[in-house]
């Protein structure tokens, strides 16, 4: 699996880099923001570790930035800023994980490869195009946006996302621990808190919406779930045949 460093720090993008060959994954070096495109654009990825103050920045958040532009690959923030409005904005902005500076090699390296299984562990995988129709609300799966009219609602990645991965598994409750660690890249006890925080905001705001929230069903003790609306087959999949 490739991993994406981005730091201007070279010499810790160096030792990280040899921290992961011997851990059996492949990494790749940036030390600025228009690097890192270019090898996002040039090569394959499989997940993304940046530090979001990095110079030629196209963009004040660089971490916004890169999930807006690849929205599908994991990625954790490392940074030296431990406070937890900047914790808070990072995943706001989309970020799957946070490691504070100065950390632990080897619990990077176990965040590292927990996100990368955690790829497989829902289905929201890339040959899978989702689109969600409620009336004339749709999930833009390209972009993690739900449009009304086509017009974008005022959802934010974490709570774009978590409705993405509902519906991709329609009908089935999805476990608490899973969806967890996916919004907010902790522990299933340390993101439980932060999933009834966004699952909350995002019932509000689909009701405003015109959305019947009550599609998403909580099951206690358990998970949650996406029901559709069985009358109009409101959830339609499409898998890519490339």
């Amino acid at each position: 699996m490739r991993v994406l460093f981005v730091d201007e720090d070279r010499d810790l993008v160096d030792l990280l880099s040899f921290t992961l060959k011997r851990a059996g994954l492949q990494p790749i070096s940036a030390y600025d923001f228009n690097a890192a495109l270019n090898v996002l654009r040039d090569q394959q990825v499989d997940l993304i570790v940046v530090d979001p103050s990095l110079p030629n920045r196209t963009e004040r958040n660089p971490v916004a930035d890169l999930k807006r532009r690849f929205p599908a690959l994991p990625l954790i923030v490392l940074s030296t800023r431990t406070s937890e409005k900047d914790k808070v904005d990072a995943f706001e902005n989309g970020a799957d994980d946070y490691v504070a500076k100065p950390f632990s090699h080897r619990e990077l390296v176990a965040r590292i490869r927990a996100r990368l299984r955690g790829r497989g562990s829902l289905q929201i995988a890339a040959r899978q195009s989702i689109a969600l129709e409620e009336g004339q609300i749709t999930l833009d799966p390209s972009s993690e946006r739900v449009l009304k009219d086509g017009e974008p609602l005022p959802l934010n990645l974490v709570e774009a996302r978590l409705l993405r991965i509902l519906v991709a598994n329609s009908g089935a409750v999805v476990p608490r621990h899973l969806l967890a660690s996916h919004v907010s890249g902790g522990s299933a006890s340390g993101g439980t808190e932060t999933l009834r925080v966004v699952l909350h905001r995002l019932r509000r705001k689909l009701l405003a919406a015109g959305l019947d929230e009550t599609q998403l069903q909580t099951v206690p003790g358990v998970g949650v779930k996406f029901v559709p609306q069985s009358a109009t087959g409101a959830v339609h999949r499409q898998l890519d045949a490339s």
